[in-house]
């Protein structure tokens, strides 16, 4: 007899290695209590689940839009789930051309043809929807519950109203037409502006059986959206990581390296004998981030991302002025962009570009962690994952999220917020942490051990709702 199986709803789109790191830790923790429970990630991403993860993926939507699209890729196209159910602004390529040529002139007329253009897209984009419901409400068939799988899944910055707060309010009504469980574990709350959002928001977590946030934050949050919120709160689901899985004897203390201007992928250089420092000279892993970067961030803004660009290139010169070896890494494919950036530019001013760590895949980003000696970062995996394998870290912090977390294990002297004048002392905090990193490593491994023993007896508590079939 199989067991129990679980849809895991994650925005994933194989990008964001924080993202992979919650379903490493989701599907091992759960098959260390059974090993026959099977899983699949319901994300933006299904068709590179297998490789990635080593269990299939289903599209959590039926219908792309802007920032929430399901991956499109040849590499990554599925024999019969994302082709039938992705809608992107291609669809229509294989329109006749007098068509095409009819809805170009249409689409041209003065109010008439942008109110045309709208209707046209909410058409498509219900069809492929429903469409969508029919399958995934088929699919369950075979599915045992659902669980929207930690994350800062409570957010509406990334594709609005009709991204992924929709995605979890079907996905919670889909679960009750099954009669299946439906759970929301550890998840953040981040920017819930939009009303239609915090609609659906509502209305997923009513119809949940579990439901638990990352941070005390996240559940006044929650509260503010739907008064009658039961949430408790369990830590962030990366705590549960056993970083042991994943970096393998051929990859520890080894890194991705890249040549700047290159465009092929990253491959595994370097060597362990200059993977972690000797005195005073430190490996500093440094991780830049897209935010408020033009065409890279759905709320871009110029002088911001020109402002904190400029306080990352002085912190690069300082750590290369103090003698430290800088290597620059990326836990999400996005800020690849900012990491070409600082190349060129070290390159324009006559200095030697920096070895650059751009992994694809968990394993190599935790290889990369595990031979620095100091971790400075925005992104909020970034910094727990640096954390699980017991680093001192440093946050230049881009949202209330970062902060939370670094409060929350003792680390608030090492975080800066990005939009914050005190960003300028960025190198002071640094040289704060690496005189105190023996301090603060012992002090985030401290915290390590009751923040996973909370992650595992929740996994242990939805599997008990899932043999049992709890309804409440």
């Amino acid at each position: 007899m199989s067991g129990p199986h679980l849809a895991l709803i994650s925005p994933y789109d194989a990008g964001n290695l924080g993202d992979a790191a919650i379903l490493e830790s989701v599907s091992n923790g759960f098959r260390a209590l059974d090993p026959s429970c099977r899983f699949t990630a319901v994300t933006l991403a299904p068709a590179a689940m297998p490789d990635c993860h080593g269990f299939p993926g289903w599209p959590i939507t039926g219908a792309s839009v802007a920032f929430y699209a399901i991956a499109e890729s040849a590499r990554q196209a599925p024999a019969s789930a994302v082709a039938d159910f992705a809608v992107t602004s291609s669809v229509g390529s294989e329109t006749p051309a007098r068509r095409r040529s009819f809805a170009a002139r249409l689409g041209r007329l003065p109010v008439l043809g942008p109110l045309l253009k709208r209707l046209r897209s909410a058409v498509r984009f219900a069809i492929a929807d429903l469409r969508h419901w029919r399958r995934s409400h088929a699919w369950l068939a075979d599915v045992d519950g659902v669980m929207v799988a930690g994350g800062g899944q409570f957010d509406d910055e990334w594709g609005g109203a009709w991204g992924h707060p929709y995605a979890l309010f079907k996905w919670s009504v889909l679960a009750g037409m099954r009669g299946i469980p439906f759970v929301i574990a550890s998840v953040g709350v981040c920017r819930t502006h939009d009303r239609l959002a915090r609609f659906f928001f509502a209305r997923a977590m009513r119809n949940a059986q579990l439901l638990t946030f990352r941070d005390a934050e996240s559940r006044v949050r929650a509260a503010a959206i739907q008064p009658k919120c039961p949430g408790g709160v369990v830590s962030d689901l990366a705590f549960a990581l056993d970083p042991a899985f994943a970096i393998h004897p051929a990859l520890k203390c080894r890194a991705a390296c890249e040549v700047p201007g290159d465009t092929a992928q990253p491959v595994f250089a370097g060597s362990a004998s200059r993977a972690t420092g000797t005195g005073s000279r430190l490996r500093i892993g440094l991780s830049p981030i897209a935010y408020r970067m033009p065409d890279a961030w759905p709320t871009p803004d110029a002088a911001r991302f020109r402002e904190y660009f400029d306080v990352l290139l002085g912190l690069v010169r300082s750590l290369r002025e103090a003698g430290h070896e800088v290597v620059l890494f990326t836990s999400e494919r996005t800020d690849r962009d900012v990491v070409r950036l600082v190349q060129q530019r070290l390159v324009a001013e006559g200095a030697q570009p920096l070895e650059s760590v751009l992994p694809d895949r968990l394993e190599e980003l935790l290889a990369a962690l595990d031979c620095f000696d100091v971790v400075i970062t925005s992104r909020l995996h970034g910094i727990i994952l640096a954390h699980v394998l017991g680093k001192p870290a440093a946050a230049l912090s881009y949202d209330r999220k970062v902060r939370e977390h670094m409060k929350d294990m003792g680390q608030e002297s090492y975080c800066l917020d990005i939009d914050s004048p005190e960003l300028a002392n960025a190198w002071a905090m640094t040289q704060q942490l690496i005189a105190a990193r023996a301090s603060a490593a012992a002090s985030v491994r401290a915290a390590l051990a009751p923040r996973r023993a909370q992650v595992v007896e929740q996994y242990a508590h939805i599997l008990r709702m899932l043999r049992r079939g709890d309804r409440g």
